[in-house]
């Protein structure tokens, strides 16, 4: 069996940060992440998914 690591959009999108924080910090936190720009039909997706769990 091999084991795989979650994407890191799925890591993120699991909480939606923007609730919390400034369009700005929001950035910051993506990019230190490593994903500077990142989709948003992704990050929609991962949230949607995340609701089923």
């Amino acid at each position: 069996m091999r084991l795989r690591l979650p994407p890191r959009v799925a890591e993120l999108a699991a909480r939606d940060l923007a609730d919390d924080f400034s369009d700005g910090e929001v950035e910051t936190c993506f990019a230190a992440y490593g994903l500077p720009d990142p989709d948003p039909a992704r990050l929609a997706y991962y949230r949607l998914l995340d609701e089923l769990f």
